[in-house]
């Protein structure tokens, strides 16, 4: 009876390390980051936006692109840089949406993915819903259990203004969750920050945690 149970065991305790490891990519965003291999800050002082981020729609700013500013500007000022009308520096956002379905069965573990256009979530091709693209691979004698969900991608290309060369890019990966399309603010916030914590030029001064009593 003893040895009977032991498989059953493994795969509860491969199912519950699974789900950990999902629960803590929930927590916090993958980031990645890209830098120009002259890569030299300290030439730069001011910066702006480009005109037409890409988070934008049509001729105009759209409420995301506003929020991202907002949330940029914070970070920026933090570093000591500040905003000009004839910035050294441009910033530019961008988001990409994928479906994505993984799973898993006694056999072993596998994923697939889908990938699609978003509409109502952050900009036109952006964190909403989408449609799905061809069928990841399936493994062996199928899956005894599937989850689909949405990543988005959310990207931070910093400029030099005057080449129009990006300098630096910052890319946050993630599930989305429907509490982030419910209270964007919050999340864009958080996730800008998580960005910037990974900038070449730190804070000024580190940031204060709360204080407890």
């Amino acid at each position: 009876m003893a040895t009977q149970k032991l498989p059953a065991i493994r795969s509860a305790i491969t199912v519950a390390a699974m789900l950990a490891v999902l629960a803590a990519c929930a927590v916090t965003p993958e980031i990645r980051t890209q830098a120009a291999p002259d890569l030299d800050l300290s030439r730069y002082t001011t910066y702006n936006y480009v005109g037409h981020a890409g988070t934008d729609r049509g001729n105009y700013r759209s409420i995301t692109t506003r929020t991202l500013m907002s949330a940029v500007d914070g970070q920026l000022a933090a570093r000591g840089f500040t905003k000009s009308n004839q910035p050294q520096l441009l910033i530019d956002f961008h988001t990409l949406m994928r479906d994505r379905v993984q799973g898993w069965a006694s056999g072993g573990y596998g994923w697939g993915y889908g990938w699609g256009g978003g509409w109502g979530g952050w900009g036109g091709w952006g964190w909403g819903p989408g449609w799905w693209g061809g069928p990841g691979p399936w493994g062996p004698g199928g899956w005894s259990n599937i989850e689909a969900y949405t990543e988005g991608t959310l990207t931070i290309d910093v400029i030099d203004a005057k080449d129009k060369n990006a300098i630096w890019t910052g890319s946050a990966v993630s599930r989305v969750y429907q509490a982030a399309l419910e209270n964007p603010k919050a999340s864009i916030d958080e996730t800008v920050a998580h960005i910037f914590a990974k900038f070449p030029r730190a804070p000024l001064q580190p940031p204060q945690s709360p204080s407890t009593h």
